[in-house]
């Protein structure tokens, strides 16, 4: 399926490309929203917009390349799995990236696709020596070099915030930094507004890390009234509804449903049709909309992902700050203005 086209998810993705392309080496680009506001399709679609033409890499060559950090079940993040993963990633790269979402992909585009999958097929099917966490960074290091990758995307970043009692995240982090550092890689990390806690503490990391916020539709925002109009109006068109204007009328009450999230919007209408389905009709009525809502414990608990993100995106109110630094400057230049033992000079 296509992406949904909409204010948030396409400001995403032209900040992205800007952040990708400026940023220096060693420091990390982090896409950050709740889960459902399209960040992988925005990942991808810049991703695609900077490396997106395959026939020019050149032969073994790959820009970049695109993983996730998910964890096994009540496992802890392993730099020794994600060391594994990325060699896995250098040797055969998962393109999906160039192709997801796209109506019509490129013929070129998909030959090259194929030919990558075959390879893959192949290497999965060799043994494989165990090596230990240092080698398998080594690895990394010299594939990435003869490859020309440059960029290296870790979804569902928050995984790294899982830990042994002895490991702080940052140091995680840290050790990735340091990495794309030495070998001239950027880093680019997605997750939920929970990922924050990985540099929160660190100014050193603080100054190395560019984000790019992908918000719900709310209220705190005067221009999300106007644009999630538009986005209501584009989603509802892809529905059969008893009346075409229902779901737009009720654009105030989806929001309530859904707290502004796109996924969670989508899964609505997708829910109520479904309804509409089940009971013989070809048109999607209010009541199969209201029908189709959370129950309360479950919308409580989006709504409360919201606020969170929303105080973790909100910038810092510095009036207090500022007006004490004022004072404090204004008597230091009292102070300058009279001489040692308070005589003008």
């Amino acid at each position: 399926m296509q992406a949904i086209e909409h204010f948030v998810y396409a400001r995403a993705i032209r900040q992205l490309i800007r952040e990708i392309d400026s940023c220096p080496s060693g420091h990390i680009v982090f896409l950050i929203g709740l889960s459902g506001v399209g960040k992988t399709s925005a990942r991808y679609a810049a991703l695609r917009e900077l490396f997106g033409r395959p026939m020019y890499w050149g032969a073994g060559r790959i820009p970049v390349i695109d993983t996730h950090a998910l964890l096994p079940s009540n496992a802890f993040y392993s730099s020794m799995g994600m060391s594994e993963t990325l060699v896995d990633q250098l040797s055969g790269p998962n393109l999906r990236w160039l192709t997801h979402g796209v109506e019509k992909p490129n013929a070129d585009t998909l030959a090259i696709l194929a030919e990558v999958d075959r390879a893959r097929d192949i290497l999965a099917g060799v043994a494989r020596r165990r090596f230990s966490e240092s080698d398998c960074w080594s690895i990394v290091r010299r594939q990435a070099h003869a490859r020309g990758c440059k960029v290296i995307c870790i979804d569902h970043a928050t995984a790294l915030l899982r830990n042994r009692a002895n490991l702080q995240p940052a140091q995680h982090i840290e050790h990735l930094v340091s990495l794309a550092e030495e070998w001239d890689l950027k880093l680019v990390m997605t997750g939920i507004h929970h990922v924050h806690h990985l540099w929160e503490v660190h100014p050193e990391l603080r100054r190395r890390i560019h984000k790019v916020w992908m918000p719900p539709y709310g209220t705190s925002r005067e221009e999300d009234q106007l644009h999630w109009s538009r986005l209501i109006k584009n989603l509802s068109a892809r529905y059969a509804l008893t009346r075409r204007d229902i779901v737009f009328n009720m654009r105030d009450e989806v929001m309530a449903a859904t707290g502004g999230v796109v996924g969670e919007a989508i899964q609505l209408l997708e829910r109520a049709n479904g309804r509409a389905v089940d009971d013989g009709r070809e048109a999607i009525t209010t009541q199969d909309i209201r029908s189709s809502y959370h129950s309360e414990s479950d919308l409580e608990a989006l709504w409360f992902d919201v606020n969170e993100f929303e105080k973790v995106m909100s910038t810092a109110d510095v009036e207090e700050r500022a007006i004490s630094i004022k004072s404090a400057w204004s008597t230091v230049g009292k102070n300058l203005a009279s001489g040692p033992k308070g005589e003008p000079r």
